[in-house]
């Protein structure tokens, strides 16, 4: 910041944009989306063009805690656009996550870059939605992009959404309840999971326990895996007999390792599968016990297999299955699982 000139942070403008950031979904129909700019200025001039951090939102009870954020990037030299994303907060549009955020990300950049409020250097910042919102298009980012910060969040949502196929209601179904429509909702004592989780036919689980339909929902409930799940926990027994879940992890026969999907193999036919456990430090007391514990569900978790020839999220009868896990007798006995 200039030496001499008493500089003041203030909310410069919200803006409709009708250029560039607006994005044509269907012939004659054009949704807007608004932002606010941060930036230092003094008497209505910008100090100095500064670097300028792009963050995208959609969380409407994150925005005041993203205001506090931008005043102190401001204070360290920064210019910061928010954005909130299409169909959140006052940006107009249908709410269908993840599906626009690489085209809308895109006419944001290209927006900011050709205005002349920074020295055409950007960032992007963000963490889980708002990481997701930078990776859909960090392949395409302009030469004047130098750096993106997404946190907690990966370039592939697939893992995030399904385990080897396995719908994970344990983060998603939950996040569907949270942001199911325009607006954050406020979960007082927390939504009605059992409801959710034992509801049949599961596609239908908007409508009855989230009081509204979303198609972009049942979209997500559209994994065809019809095989049953193959289910590890390693279980640390304390010295009084105490059993601490550890880790647990999953696969189908379908999906028989995390880089590997096949046909669907005739009943009775051996699949090898690998069952991986994420890496981490475990202190074992004196007198504990490791073991591990093989099942065919983790429900609520994952989605729980009906085991018949509907997709999963359709059904609406299941019957039993009988899984065989067999190996030598030095690595674990044979184990049968019922269904549940």
């Amino acid at each position: 910041m200039r030496s001499g000139l008493k500089a003041r942070l203030l909310r410069l403008r919200r803006v409709i944009l009708v250029v560039g950031i607006v994005v044509a979904i269907a012939a004659a129909v054009i949704y807007a989306a608004r932002f606010s700019l941060y930036a230092s200025w003094s008497d209505g001039v910008v100090v100095e063009r500064a670097p300028a951090i792009v963050v995208r939102n959609p969380y409407t009870l994150v925005a005041p805690v993203l205001d506090l954020l931008s005043g102190v990037l401001v204070r360290y030299g920064y210019v910061v656009v928010l954005n909130e994303v299409r169909a959140q907060g006052r940006s107009e549009g249908p709410w269908e996550p993840i599906v626009h955020e690489r085209q809308d990300g895109e006419a944001l950049i290209a927006w900011v870059l050709a205005q002349d409020f920074h020295d055409k250097h950007l960032a992007t910042l963000g963490m889980s939605y708002l990481g997701a919102a930078q990776w859909a298009f960090a392949d395409a980012v302009p030469p004047e992009v130098k750096t993106m910060v997404p946190m907690v969040s990966a370039p592939d949502l697939h893992p995030t959404m399904y385990e080897r196929g396995l719908f994970r209601h344990d983060v998603m179904m939950a996040w569907a309840s949270l942001m199911p429509v325009r607006g954050m909702r406020v979960i007082r004592g927390g939504f009605d999971e059992r409801c959710a989780v034992d509801h049949v036919p599961t596609v239908d689980v908007d409508e009855a326990c989230f009081g509204e339909r979303l198609p972009w929902y049942r979209t997500w409930l559209s994994s065809p895996s019809i095989d049953a799940a193959i289910v590890a926990r390693m279980i640390l027994e304390m010295p009084d007999a105490a059993p601490v879940l550890v880790r647990e992890g999953a696969a189908t026969p379908r999906c028989p390792t995390s880089e590997t999907c096949i046909a669907a193999s005739p009943p009775g036919t051996p699949v090898d599968v690998v069952i991986e456990l994420w890496p981490m430090e475990w202190a074992v007391p004196a007198g504990a016990r490791l073991r591990v514990e093989l099942s065919s569900s983790s429900s609520p978790a994952l989605h729980t297999h009906t085991n018949t020839d509907q997709p999963w999220a359709q059904a609406t009868t299941a019957q039993d299955a009988a899984l065989t896990v067999t190996g030598s007798p030095s690595t674990f006995p044979s184990w049968s699982d019922a269904w549940r």
